[in-house]
């Protein structure tokens, strides 16, 4: 995000309310779309200005989305368009922010269960939120630009910081547990401890968004009916039974065209499901600590950027749920093929 954006003021805030109502945020998030016009690739669709996810004590999540502008015309147009973007996501919160909403767009949008917010309005409510606005304002737009300077200089991880802005937040949570786990590899696969700042700082971007995929798959699981969390944890690792069953099927098949051929697998768990599986389990029986684990992720980026661990020191964070963060960064480095993970982490997982 460009410092020189005239509506980041105005999406810093928001982020910031959004973070203070237990969300795990991220701004201008891209939004893409799958096409199969002469091949098949993922085409831009629109972007979220912020976006913002939490989790429930059964692990249901809700998304917010919002919308700030600078400008001074109407903004009915922006508001639909915020609906389209809400609609496509399935997010249950919108807020739209303006310098001055018209009463044309306020009142389609009190009818479309958005909530608009004149800036300086955003700003008195913020305020009765404890936000300390110019402070925290100047704190956040601070870690953006720092933030925007460390992925600049991370250009040959370039695959895996694409993926992590955009494509993680318009692909299904089973897709994202494989997807980040691949371009994990290349990026810490061989690494040796202790990390660099860099290397723990896409670390802990990928194991956020990799909480948040599990934390999804754990909503699944418990509403599975399944008793054993290992097999539940096996069908919702590709989606739901319908799909891991279309899956076992094509492997059963390839097994009859080639029977002697070595390359095929045993099955279609990838090495990974037994960790997994632990890592699910440890988060369903502690599920309202696992479901602030996001939110830790969301402080120890911040730290991780500033290389100043005190935010999470100083938060006081439960030891269970600081525990069952640890827990999702040990998975991402073992199920990259690291033994003794824990060497890799900072030693705030220490405390």
């Amino acid at each position: 995000m460009s410092s020189s954006d005239k509506d980041l003021p105005q999406s810093l805030l928001m982020a910031c309310v959004l973070r203070r109502l237990g969300y795990f945020v991220e701004l201008k998030v891209p939004l893409f779309v799958p096409s199969y016009v002469e091949k098949y690739r993922r085409i831009p669709a629109s972007d979220v200005d912020v976006l913002g996810i939490r989790f429930d004590s059964a692990f249901s999540h809700e998304l917010a989305v919002a919308e700030c502008k600078s400008g001074g015309h109407e903004g009915l147009d922006e508001v639909l368009k915020l609906q389209g973007v809400r609609d496509l996501l399935e997010a249950r919160r919108a807020y739209f922010i303006k310098a001055r909403v018209h009463a044309n767009a306020r009142e389609v949008a009190r009818k479309l269960d958005i909530v608009c917010f004149e800036a300086h309005r955003l700003s008195e409510y913020a305020a009765r939120l404890g936000i300390d606005v110019d402070r925290d304002l100047e704190l956040e737009r601070r870690y953006v630009a720092d933030r925007g300077d460390m992925e600049g200089k991370l250009s040959k991880d370039g695959a895996a910081l694409t993926y992590a802005a955009g494509e993680f937040w318009s692909r299904e949570y089973w897709e994202n547990i494989h997807n980040l786990i691949y371009l994990a590899r290349p990026v810490v696969g061989e690494s040796t401890p202790p990390l660099t700042q860099h290397l723990q700082f896409m670390v802990i971007r990928l194991a956020s968004l990799l909480c948040i995929s599990v934390l999804t798959m754990c909503s699944a699981v418990l509403n599975s009916g399944i008793d054993d969390i290992s097999r539940a944890v096996e069908v919702f690792l590709f989606g739901g039974p319908q799909a891991r069953r279309q899956r076992e099927r094509l492997l059963d098949e390839l097994r009859k065209a080639v029977p002697r051929a070595k390359a095929l697998p045993p099955g279609v768990n990838p090495p990974f499901t037994p960790l997994l599986t632990e890592l699910a389990a440890r988060l369903v029986l502690s599920p309202d600590q696992a479901r602030a684990t996001p939110t830790v992720f969301g402080s120890l980026l911040r730290c991780v950027v500033s290389a100043d661990w005190a935010t999470v020191t100083e938060a006081k964070y439960d030891e269970v749920t600081l525990k069952l963060t640890k827990d999702v960064c040990e998975f991402l480095l073992a199920s990259v093929g690291l033994t003794k993970p824990a060497a890799y982490l900072p030693e705030v997982f220490g405390l």
